[in-house]
């Protein structure tokens, strides 16, 4: 069975994100907004997600995100209420993406036929024929 705890040791980028993160975004009011994270490091917004995402699962690092509007951005928990909060917003998008994995999965129960019917001309959309389950239409 494979160690499933925490890895220890950073890599150069990893460092700077968690030590701009702990320096400057400790407690949810202090949250740093992607484009300015990204810009602060003198990286792109997908290397810094992507440094984040390590930081998280590789390293399990605390840190929060918001991408509400008005309150977006990223933070290290100072107290349980950070914490707290970044656990409701992680519950919110979790809650949206099963809401499009039920869409995904009822879509393709019915073979499509929906977003077809959507895409045809009003003229061809009672013709439009189901897939079937290799993805070829019918």
């Amino acid at each position: 069975m494979a160690d499933s705890s925490p890895t220890w040791s950073l890599d150069p980028a990893e460092r700077r994100v968690l030590g701009y993160l702990e320096a400057h975004a400790r407690g949810r009011e202090h949250s740093v907004a992607m484009p300015a994270l990204a810009a602060m490091l003198n990286m792109g917004t997908r290397d810094v997600q992507e440094v984040i995402h390590r930081l998280v699962a590789r390293h399990e690092v605390a840190i929060c995100s918001s991408a509400r509007r008005g309150a977006n951005g990223y933070w290290i928990p100072a107290c349980a209420e950070d914490a707290a909060a970044g656990r409701v917003d992680l519950l919110g998008r979790i809650e949206h993406l099963a809401a499009r994995l039920r869409a995904l999965d009822r879509a393709a129960a019915r073979g499509f036929t929906r977003q077809l019917a959507l895409l045809a001309p009003a003229e061809e959309r009672s013709t439009v024929r189901p897939f079937d389950r290799s993805g070829v239409q019918g």
